[in-house]
């Protein structure tokens, strides 16, 4: 019999849970060094030490591989509790600093849209941006 092979799937779920926890446990064991290298990188480069450089975190990739689909539906319920901000929600379903910046560039559009007047504020393309409105 080929060992190689997984006879099921909770065997392979099984084999990757292992893989994912001693990832976890590198993550964690890794996470000081790389912030303390990163420090001294920056005081060579720098030439002096950056009392903002103690505040430096590693931010690893979560190991495991849920779907996006599964990923957002976890993230969505949290936000909806009350249990984690938007802006963190974006964080962790892996959007960039500048994709982040710029959803909240659309929330603040949307909202004064809104405050203006605009039933339709976050639903769909502003007036004026080339796209045929409804009823035009």
């Amino acid at each position: 019999m080929d060992t190689n092979n997984p006879p099921s799937a909770d065997a392979i779920r099984s084999a990757e849970t292992r893989l994912v926890k001693r990832a976890e446990r590198r993550q964690r064991c890794f996470s000081g060094s790389y912030e303390r290298m990163n420090q001294l990188i920056l005081r060579i480069r720098d030439g002096e030490w950056d009392p903002r450089a103690t505040r430096l975190e590693t931010l690893w990739r979560d190991p495991s591989t849920p779907t996006f689909a599964q990923k957002a539906d976890a993230v969505t319920k949290l936000v909806q509790v009350g249990l984690l901000p938007i802006e963190q929600g974006r964080e962790d379903l892996g959007y960039t600093a500048v994709q982040r910046e710029r959803m909240r560039q659309m929330d603040g559009d949307a909202l004064q849209r809104a405050l203006g007047g605009d039933l339709a504020a976050g639903y769909g393309p502003k007036p004026g941006d080339g796209v045929p409105q409804p009823g035009a």
